[in-house]
């Protein structure tokens, strides 16, 4: 039985058809809008009021791009280097600070998942559903290995081992000097799910956590896999296979002692990391997901709303609602400013004390679909048209 796969925001945004291994099926828009386009339109763009200097430190090419596919791409780091794929099958290495290229390979096939980095290696899976892992420093490849299912989120790699959640709801650890498959931490899959799945990852000195497209939050030991606690961020709940959608779309973040997610037509939770208990929890709905600093979390809902949550309590601290159903990127936190990304290339600066935009830059006129990341106050972005930018919001 095939599974079903969408992808929206709140189910209106750049609906999709369905998985291409389900030819003829009805698409979902056809299901729910009858062809007719009554989506709300995205909110336009306001001018920002004194802005923020907002620097382009380097640009740089993944490829060709994404086309009109949700393939969410994104840039991995280790250390001061930057490992970015393109949809093309193009991998390449480039400084963090200037963006120079170390090197560059065609693996000459289309790529499902964007570079995952760490202890020498580049990991990248293919659309035949293949975990192709290259060496860090000269892009040879390594090896390579089937997994149980293709993979649209980046592997982790640490002590060894390379783990990978995939689209059969799987989360599989492998040999990284040989490939071999060590162990596998099997999931339920619902019938029908969005397209797209969060990122493993890694926790203290042997945990690596996990949401899964049932809601539930997961931490599993990074030896053997075995699992350590598993909680619901969202119950499934309603009467159609849509309404019970609680897909785990965005990675789940590592604060000091908590680890926090969010749902789809779900809830955003913080659990303690040691045993997985609740801490708190509120209704909230994103595929986008969230970040965290020392006070705050951030989160992108279904509306491309961003908020502020306390980390202690999760209440509500600040919303902003200028960027509404602009199909915004997840949160990240960089410097003083809190950064999101839109569907026409536009990264955005908000204002962490009370959500104001404060800056703003396009990086990419094809748009901006997958994560962005930071590291030492510089914000890395890959848009959907393989352009690669660097850049540093201004004091």
């Amino acid at each position: 039985m095939f599974r079903t796969v969408i992808k929206a925001s709140a189910l209106s945004v750049a609906l999709l058809a369905l998985s291409a291994s389900m030819t003829g099926c009805s698409t979902v828009s056809e299901w729910m809008f009858g062809g007719d386009d009554n989506r709300e339109p995205p909110a336009e763009l306001k001018p920002v009021s004194a802005p923020i200097a907002v620097s382009q430190v380097w640009s740089a090419s993944a490829g060709s791009g994404v086309g009109e596919e949700w393939v969410r791409f994104r840039p991995a780091l280790d250390g001061q280097q930057v490992f970015v794929a393109g949809r093309d099958g193009e991998v390449s290495a480039l400084s963090a600070g200037s963006g120079a290229s170390a090197w560059r390979v065609d693996l000459d096939e289309p790529l499902s998942a964007g570079a995952g980095a760490g202890e020498g290696l580049v990991v990248v899976a293919s659309d035949a559903g293949q975990l192709i892992v290259l060496g860090a420093a000269d892009g040879a490849e390594r090896w390579r290995t089937q997994l149980t299912a293709p993979a649209l989120s980046p592997a982790v790699i640490k002590s060894g081992v390379v783990v990978v959640r995939t689209v059969d709801g799987n989360l599989s650890g492998y040999d990284a000097g040989t490939g071999a498959r060590v162990w596998v931490y099997p999931r339920r899959v619902p019938a029908l799910t969005m397209r797209g799945v969060s990122a493993p990852v890694l926790v203290g000195k042997n945990g690596v956590v996990s949401g899964a497209d049932s809601g539930k939050l997961t931490l599993v030991t990074l030896e053997k896999g075995f699992p350590v606690w598993e909680r619901d961020v969202a119950v499934a709940s309603g009467r159609s296979e849509l309404e019970r959608i609680v897909d785990i779309d965005g990675d789940p973040v590592i604060g000091a002692t908590a680890v926090f997610a969010v749902s789809f037509q779900g809830r955003a939770a913080a659990f303690q990391i040691q045993d997985g208990q609740g801490i708190w929890s509120r209704e909230m709905s994103s595929s986008a997901g969230l970040d965290v600093d020392a006070d705050q979390v951030y989160v992108t809902d279904e509306d491309s709303d961003v908020w502020a949550l306390d980390a202690s309590t999760g209440e509500s601290l600040w919303r902003q609602t200028e960027l509404h159903r602009r199909a915004l990127t997840g949160p990240v936190a960089v410097g003083r400013y809190v950064a999101v990304a839109d569907f026409e290339g536009y990264v955005h600066f908000l204002s962490r004390e009370d959500g104001r935009v404060v800056g703003r830059i396009r990086t990419d006129d094809k748009g901006v679909l997958g994560p962005m990341v930071e590291q030492d106050g510089v914000l890395y972005v890959q848009g959907r048209g393989g352009n690669v930018v660097a850049l540093r919001p201004g004091a």
